[in-house]
């Protein structure tokens, strides 16, 4: 169904009239019943605005087709604040994203971030100053009450299934000084989203990674360790209470046979702690961001790192 249909289906749909609609998009009714005869379409923020008032997905409203030439100019538009002013870019593309999470349509939130593929900008940064800020306020909301306990899962695997698609747009390049990672949280730990971004960028640039993923017990970590004879093992851990949890994985990795130990690199929010001061003595490497991370990890020659 082409979109001036669906754009009359949906505003009968919600029981409101030309002007009705008009008044809430802040344009003239001329201008609703032009997109309803077929002869103009709007713009892709005018689109984004109608699916909210809808509660539809943009992509129930308007195809692809019919968008690509109004999506082409954004892309240009946008394309231009980047080049003058990378974090207002960064920003903006926050805002967006926390706009599409709160709506609650799927298609969209992955659309969106694998859209991002077409700018001009690394996957690192699009992970650190765009959906590292978007979890945080994400985390906050939760904290604050603001949104339930399953619109916070929603939103972070809304996430990671857009990073998933940003990803398999990029071409893998084959450089690494080390080539195999294995990575998991903390014991106890359930949030992992920045070890996964690490470990889709580490794939990127040609390393052998394993994912083990949340709650996996230190007995299985050295498991792990034992067959995969990784040369780095990276710790996540984001909340300072499990802490503890990774000063004792550490402890028990150092108990391996010498030659069978990897260099362990800690990260995560929880990191920042003082309490954390300790854990970072243990640990071979300590990272405060991902690009730091992948920086130290790309420079990895026999033990030695930049």
């Amino acid at each position: 169904m082409r979109f001036s249909e669906q754009l009359k289906y949906f505003r009968k749909q919600k029981g409101l009239s030309q002007v009705q609609l008009a008044h809430a998009l802040s344009i003239t009714q001329p201008a609703i019943a032009n997109y309803e005869s077929g002869s103009r379409m709007p713009s892709i923020k005018l689109l984004q605005k109608m699916a909210l008032i809808f509660d539809v997905s943009m992509h129930e409203l308007v195809s692809e087709d019919e968008i690509a030439v109004d999506m082409q100019m954004l892309l240009r538009e946008q394309s231009e604040i980047l080049k003058v002013s990378p974090d207002t870019f960064y920003k903006m593309q926050a805002e967006k994203l926390m706009v599409h999470l709160l709506n609650g349509h799927l298609s969209d939130i992955v659309h969106f971030i694998a859209m991002l593929h077409y700018y001009d900008i690394t996957t690192i940064i699009i992970c650190e100053h765009i959906l590292k800020v978007v979890l945080y306020r994400i985390g906050a909301l939760w904290a604050s009450g603001e949104i339930d306990v399953f619109q916070e899962h929603f939103m972070t695997e809304a996430i990671h299934l857009g990073l998933q698609q940003l990803y398999a747009k990029r071409q893998p390049y084959k450089e690494a000084g080390f080539t195999t990672f294995v990575g998991v949280t903390a014991p106890q730990e359930l949030h992992d989203m920045g070890l996964r971004m690490m470990h889709h960028e580490l794939m990127q640039a040609g390393w052998t990674t394993y994912y083990l993923g949340t709650q996996t017990d230190t007995s299985e970590v050295i498991a792990a360790v034992t067959k995969w004879e990784p040369h780095v093992l990276g710790i996540s851990c984001t909340m300072p209470q499990h802490l503890s949890g990774v000063y004792e994985m550490i402890h028990a990795i150092r108990l391996m046979p010498k030659s069978q130990q990897p260099l362990i690199l800690v990260s995560g929010q929880a990191l920042e702690s003082l309490m954390a001061d300790e854990v970072k003595r243990e640990a071979d490497l300590y990272a405060e961001s991902m690009e730091e991370a992948i920086y130290k990890l790309s420079t990895l020659k026999r033990g030695i790192y930049a």
